[in-house]
């Protein structure tokens, strides 16, 4: 398995990959930019991929932020869940932001998903939940975490 910066190519699959990240739970926030194709063609140049002999498993978004970077998303493809791609991405995000020069970390996952476990068997510390109200009024619960290296 390898991790590859993402570019051009690799578009059309990270737009399938990404409709992950939209469960129907989440049907009523409008618009959930991380599964349209502008938002992931806009974001290529932080973007990495776990693959292995060109089948796409993984990607990650890691972007610079105020305090530190932030893990804007991280979806692994359902055959793969379970297999250490994910925990592989973080690793991978760990290792770019030790060579900026910054010890600080952080993600927020809808509640939904069910990962606080997993960022947190990670390395990352659980912050707080915070509420994003749709415009249907629905409340959809998401965890932020962060991890200082």
């Amino acid at each position: 398995m390898n991790i590859i910066h993402a570019d051009r190519r690799n578009l059309e699959e990270l737009v399938a990959l990404h409709k992950l990240l939209r469960p129907n739970e989440l049907k009523g926030i409008e618009p959930f930019i991380w599964c349209e194709k502008s938002w992931i063609e806009a974001n290529l140049g932080h973007m990495y991929l776990a693959e292995n002999e060109g089948a796409m498993l993984g990607a990650i978004c890691v972007k610079p932020s105020v305090s530190g970077f932030f893990i804007e998303t991280l979806v692994v493809g359902l055959k793969h869940q379970g297999a250490g791609v994910g925990r592989l991405l973080i690793e991978y995000a760990k290792k770019l932001i030790r060579n900026e020069r910054t010890n600080r970390l952080a993600v927020c996952s809808f509640a939904v998903y069910g990962k606080k476990r997993f960022y947190e068997n990670c390395g990352f510390t659980y912050v707080r939940e915070v509420c994003y109200e749709d415009q249907t009024g629905n409340k959809h619960p998401y965890h932020c975490f962060l991890m200082e290296l």
